[in-house]
């Protein structure tokens, strides 16, 4: 069934009403999309990223009519399940098309995520207002918006046909398993500018505790841990 993007995600003609019947179609397509950080390659990769701030002191924010503690995924990464939804963005190089722009130009640093189909809840070649609670964006899953395809999202949101970006709305745990960082992207294209001394220690700390690679936008393979700050 045809589908096509509508505000906030993809849409299937005359489906008005329950989840959009692409979605299980679509989540096999996601499945086998992203590529490994450990195995880099700058002409071929694919990553849903997270972008973090490099400093951030926030402790509350209001989730639907409550007010929880901030989970600070830049100093408790493994935590990054436990946050109900997710803004992030799938970037990539594929062939003839891709692109590294990320929704909420917060930061240089991107966390790479280890996504199961099933955690993702919607998408769009733009910003498509996520929310930070649960219950709303599955509300939004009930009305028919879905994932879509994913070399569709990369394709019809680059700078050359698009917003230069994409949204992709996650849950950071669902029956089917967890979110988890295996990487970490310094985004040199965010901002159009180079990484600050603190962006780059942020992510030579966050991959020290994990024991992830670092990959540099534009940069010809991994960027190992003593090189990183000659970037």
């Amino acid at each position: 069934m045809q589908e096509k993007f509508r505000g906030m995600g993809y849409v299937v003609e005359g489906h008005e009403v329950g989840e959009n019947p692409n979605n299980s179609i679509n989540r096999e397509k996601w499945r086998n999309f992203c590529t490994n950080p450990n195995e880099h390659g700058p002409e071929d990769f694919s990553y849903i990223v997270h972008a973090v701030y490099a400093n951030r002191e926030t402790k509350k924010i209001t989730v639907g009519k409550e007010e929880i503690d901030f989970i600070n995924v830049a100093k408790e990464p493994k935590r990054i399940h436990e946050i109900p939804v997710l803004a992030c963005s799938l970037i990539g190089n594929k062939k003839d098309y891709g692109h590294t722009g990320t929704v909420h130009n917060v930061s240089n640093v991107c966390l790479i995520l280890e996504v199961p189909p099933e955690n993702i809840l919607r998408s769009g070649p733009q910003d498509i207002a996520s929310s930070r609670s649960l219950e709303d964006e599955q509300k939004r899953v009930d009305a028919g918006y879905g994932i879509g395809d994913p070399e569709t999202l990369l394709r019809e949101s680059s700078p050359q046909r698009g917003w230069g970006y994409n949204e992709v709305v996650i849950r950071g745990s669902s029956p089917s398993g967890q979110v988890r960082v295996i990487g970490i992207y310094l985004n040199n294209q965010t901002h159009d500018t180079s990484t600050s001394e603190e962006e780059r220690s942020l992510a030579k700390e966050i991959a020290a505790r994990l024991n992830i690679p670092i990959i540099a936008a534009q940069q010809k393979e991994i960027v190992k841990e003593q090189d990183l700050m000659e970037i």
